[in-house]
Order: structure tokens, then C-alpha cells, then sequence
């Protein structure tokens, strides 16, 4: 009863909105499917150095040995608490598993976190989520990142645009 509980307060907590931006909540289904099962997905995002980052992430690595020195509640929640994805780029980690022949030092190589907030767009399935007007990225970051995302997201959204027009023909 008392997991039970736990489980209710965080998943209305990842229910809030936090500063206007994108939150846990309003993510696509696909991507929080995909992220729960800990399928690969693709995202376009804005680092905190004002950088564009496209990479395929996922949740969690089998090779990932995780630290036994207890957690605090903001790192436990810290897609709660600070709309942080804790994730795993797959492309860093094949990349230094080739280098280092360490699958745990390659694991802790490719830890990344999203801030939800500067997200341009997930890719899912085929399908490109556009995330830039939801979370203003035109009016914050500008026309060159604005357009930044990969070739693979706009292919998908001209192809679906395509495919949208001919249906109302």
C-alpha cells in the first residue's frame, strides 16, 4: 500500500507543469512508452551551452553497474524535481565500447541529461514530435538552432506533410 501511495504522489507530481515548458506529462506517448520499456529514441535538444545535441537515448544500459552510496530525494526524483531525463546516448556508448573494451566505463561515459524544457523534437517510430513551439525555442534560442534539427527528423516531417496534403485532396 505504502509503493502504492509513493507511486500515485510522484506520477501527480509528473503531472504539474513546471515553468510553462515541457514536462514529463505532456510528452508524446510513444517516446514515454518508449523511454519506460527502455526502446531507443531519437531527440534533437539545446544544451546548457547554447549547443544543438541529436542523439538516440535510452533510459538504462545492462552494462551500467549504479553506485551503492544512498540517493537523495532530488536525485531519486529528478525528472520531478528538476524536468531532467536521465538518460543514456547508445551512439557515445557503441562508441567508447569500441575504444576502451569497458562496457561499465563506457556505460558512465554516456550518461546525459534532457532538460525537457530545451527540447526541439523526439523522434519515435518514424514519426518526428515537434517540440520547438511548445517550448518557445524560436523566441529563446533563435532562427539557427530553431532549425536544427537532424536530416532524419525533417525527412519524416516533409514525408508526413506530404502524405497529410494528399489526404485532403
Amino acid at each position: 500500500m505504502k509503493n502504492f501511495i509513493k507511486n500515485k504522489l510522484q506520477e501527480a507530481l509528473l503531472n504539474e507543469i513546471i515553468d510553462g515548458g515541457l514536462t514529463y506529462a505532456d510528452l508524446p506517448e510513444c517516446v514515454k512508452t518508449n523511454f519506460q520499456r527502455n526502446i531507443t529514441v531519437s531527440v534533437a535538444f539545446v544544451k546548457k551551452d547554447g549547443t544543438v545535441r541529436h542523439m538516440a537515448f535510452r533510459r538504462n544500459l545492462s552494462s551500467y553497474v549504479a553506485s551503492d552510496a544512498p540517493k537523495s530525494d532530488a536525485q531519486t526524483n529528478m525528472l520531478i524535481n528538476n524536468n531532467l531525463m536521465n538518460v543514456y546516448d547508445t551512439n557515445s556508448y557503441i562508441k567508447k565500447l569500441k575504444e576502451t573494451g569497458d562496457a561499465t566505463l563506457a556505460a558512465k561515459g554516456s550518461f546525459r541529461n534532457i532538460r525537457l524544457d530545451n527540447v526541439l523534437a523526439f523522434m519515435c517510430g518514424g514519426k518526428v514530435y515537434d517540440m520547438r513551439e511548445r517550448n518557445q525555442a524560436l523566441e529563446r534560442f533563435g532562427d539557427a538552432v530553431y532549425n536544427s534539427l537532424t536530416k532524419n527528423m525533417v525527412s519524416a516531417m516533409a514525408q508526413e506533410t506530404a502524405a497529410t496534403d494528399t489526404e485532403l485532396k
